[in-house]
């Protein structure tokens, strides 16, 4: 009776977490990859989300091998796109984007050839399910299509 117990309890207070490789393509043949999608709770008593929200973090795979150019991720201008079934955009902005390392660089440039790995962290809506979320690299220069998180 005890390990029933432990094992119930264990299984509820467990983190939700989405791991798998979808992809996406990007406008000069590079790829953009989500590995794994969860959502954290920040210990730093400054960087809490706001009214309503809740931190998710994606590790995210940039990968220019086979592309045609260089990929420039422009931080400035957010850089990565989330939206959820309910219609709410999201993008990466201040010290959430350190909650979760190593951080993706969102000022970044990906040489052909190169590629680049790391978590980006943002907010979203407290009521927006991990499942049907939609992510994209949306840039001054460039775009990926979007790939929607599925459990």
């Amino acid at each position: 009776m005890k390990k029933l117990g432990i094992i119930i309890f264990v299984v509820f207070l467990m983190p939700v977490a989405y791991v798998f490789g979808q992809t996406a393509e990007i406008q000069n043949g590079g790829t953009f990859r989500v590995m794994e999608v969860k959502e954290i709770i920040s210990k730093v008593r400054y960087i809490q989300p706001d009214e309503n929200m809740r931190f998710v973090t994606f590790d995210i795979v940039i990968d220019n091998t086979n592309g045609t150019g260089d990929i420039e991720l422009d931080g400035v201008f957010g850089s990565f796109e989330v939206r959820d079934t309910n219609g709410y955009s999201s993008s990466p902005i201040g010290w959430s984007s350190l909650l979760v390392e190593p951080v993706l660089s969102t000022i970044a440039k990906i040489e052909q050839g190169e590629l680049l790995r790391g978590w980006v962290t943002l907010q979203i809506h407290v009521d927006s399910p991990l499942d049907g979320l939609r992510i994209r690299i949306k840039t001054l220069k460039i775009q990926s299509s979007w790939i929607t998180i599925k459990n």
